[in-house]
């Protein structure tokens, strides 16, 4: 077991000597659990990852047949945040902000990060003029979604998707 997504990447800002504020939204169930024995493993604090009735903790079941990888089984809850979760989570993540040198966002399109969040989020940071940046997912957002980062870092799929442009290895 490993930590992904926003936790793999508070584990890489750890692994960099500074002190990650991960927060997000959980299931009330065993998997969240052992989320957060994996974050106590790597050192990384969980008081600001709170358990939420809407929610289901992401599991990845990767299965394994000799050293070959067959398939990965994703169980998960991508549905965007109620009116009533937005409000949950914005009211303990806002005050970390000013708390923070910079706030990354990373949207893997799970649904905590919706229009809402994203935009308080980011106006938060801007009133502290806080650095923030964004891993984006274009799957279900515009660019505007993230106007007011710092730094906006698409990979090639999303450059191209954001751009309407191909973009092509040129070698």
């Amino acid at each position: 077991d490993k930590l992904g997504m926003a936790a793999n990447v508070a584990d890489n800002v750890r692994s960099f000597g500074a002190v990650p504020l991960l927060s997000s939204l959980v299931g009330e169930d065993r998997v969240c659990e052992e989320f957060f024995a994996l974050l106590r493993a790597s050192g990384i604090e969980s008081a600001h990852v709170h358990k939420h009735k809407s929610r289901r903790s992401s599991l990845k079941e990767r299965v394994i047949a000799q050293p070959q990888h067959i398939v990965r089984i994703d169980h998960e809850n991508p549905e965007p945040l109620s009116a009533e979760a937005e409000k949950y989570f914005l009211d303990r993540a806002l005050p970390l902000v000013s708390q923070s040198e910079a706030l990354i966002l990373e949207d893997y399109a799970k649904g905590v990060l919706t229009e809402t969040v994203l935009s308080a989020l980011i106006q938060e940071a801007r009133r502290h003029k806080k650095i923030v940046t964004v891993d984006p997912t274009t799957i279900v957002r515009r660019p505007s979604d993230y106007r007011g980062v710092t730094l906006f870092k698409p990979n090639r799929d999303e450059a191209s998707r954001l751009s309407g442009i191909e973009i092509r290895d040129e070698f």
